[in-house]
């Protein structure tokens, strides 16, 4: 499960009060007017933040409408929220757009018509999206349905054969549709934020393939939070992926006791260390199992540690570990030191790390350790 958002309350107030809370600046040269809002949200305000959603500003709502002024700014995406709901996901401080809401479209953003992509990057991004949704989701439908069709003929193989080269062919065909369309984009906005929305877009293979796309993308990408965070995390998978040697770091369990993961190394063990959280299903799902592994190697070589991480409080994962029965070493790491570390986004994360500090498998899936402690503790 992806961890809980950072997103708490006070502290985004606080950053606001930090940051300053001005609607409208002088000199501004960008406008977002906003109408036709619910009238529940008269009396609260509606917050820019950046990819990340950490708060930028904010304006008041008054009798369902409101006026964001700013400095243009083409080389980020900024993002608009109104309580904990994200109703502008991409918007560029350039051009004069209107944020409007109706009970059946939700809330949207319009732009002059007589404006050009040329003079807004905000329609820039809109025909981006438009683009992928006229010519790349049609072919996507396309492919889901033939699946089902496959799936449906599953006992006639020469009409599976056939669905499948179908499905092929069309998924090439979405390819370079999708492949021209991005690249078209990417290289027409390569120095300005549209190039951002279409980096996130592109999808990779996995983490490796992102930090090399990365490295080598404009500035205005690797400037952009969101972005520039994934590549930090993505890195750090990296380098605690299966065959390089663990990072120590030291936790604190928010009651002023500290320990550190070298802590539980020892001399000539293993050590598989559990980062899981209360709230986690999948993380709850994988305890009896590493139970049964704490009881089969527990005297012969292996040593297991749980790390809590994104808990409400430590007496909610305390209160978890008695519930589970979790017999074995843990500890509560409040400020997330170890999820930092290791690039945590999903838990339950697990890492068995051999004597010498080298990990062995990094993974979600308790089970991937069976065969790798066997052959290290049963021979």
């Amino acid at each position: 499960m992806k961890l809980n958002s950072n997103y708490p309350s006070l502290l985004f107030l606080l950053l606001l009060v930090l940051g300053g809370c001005n609607g409208k600046k002088s000199g501004a040269s960008f406008t977002l007017e906003a109408e036709n809002l619910p009238v529940a949200t008269n009396g609260s305000y509606a917050y820019v933040t950046n990819t990340l959603k950490e708060p930028i500003d904010s304006v008041l709502i008054t009798d369902g409408a409101f006026v964001y002024s700013a400095d243009v700014d083409s080389r980020n995406i900024y993002r608009i929220m109104i309580g904990d709901e994200t109703v502008v996901n991409e918007l560029i401080f350039e051009g004069n757009g209107k944020l409007l809401y109706s009970d059946s479209l939700g809330y949207r953003l319009e732009w002059p018509m007589d404006q050009s992509a040329e003079e807004n990057l905000n329609i820039a991004l809109r025909n981006f999206r438009g683009e992928l949704e006229e010519q790349v989701a049609p072919l996507t439908n396309q492919i889901i349905e033939l699946g089902y069709d496959r799936l449906r003929a599953k006992d006639d193989q020469e009409e599976v054969n056939r669905l499948s080269l179908q499905m092929d062919s069309i998924l090439n065909i979405k390819r370079a549709v999708f492949k021209e369309i991005t690249d078209r984009y990417y290289s027409a906005h390569s120095s300005d934020a549209v190039a951002i929305s279409v980096f996130r877009e592109v999808g990779f293979k996995d983490e490796a393939d992102y930090v090399e796309k990365y490295n080598v993308a404009p500035s205005v990408v690797r400037e952009d939070p969101l972005l520039s965070k994934w590549f930090k995390d993505f890195s750090f998978i990296l380098e605690s992926s299966a065959g390089k040697m663990y990072k120590d770091f030291e936790m604190d369990d928010s009651e002023g006791n500290t320990a550190r993961l070298s802590d539980y190394m020892a001399e000539g063990q293993y050590l598989l260390v559990d980062f899981w959280a209360s709230w986690c299903g999948p993380c709850r799902k994988g305890i009896p199992h590493l139970a049964e592994l704490h009881k089969k190697y527990g005297n012969r070589g292996l040593r297991v540690l749980s790390i809590g991480l994104s808990e409400e409080s430590k007496a909610d994962n305390d209160k978890a570990i008695k519930e589970l029965g979790i017999d074995w070493d843990h500890f509560y790491d409040s400020r997330g030191t170890g999820g930092d570390t290791y690039g945590i986004q999903t838990i339950p994360t697990l890492l068995l790390i051999a004597p010498d500090g080298t990990i062995l498998v990094r993974t979600s899936n308790p089970e991937d350790m069976d065969s790798v402690l066997e052959e290290a503790l049963e021979h």
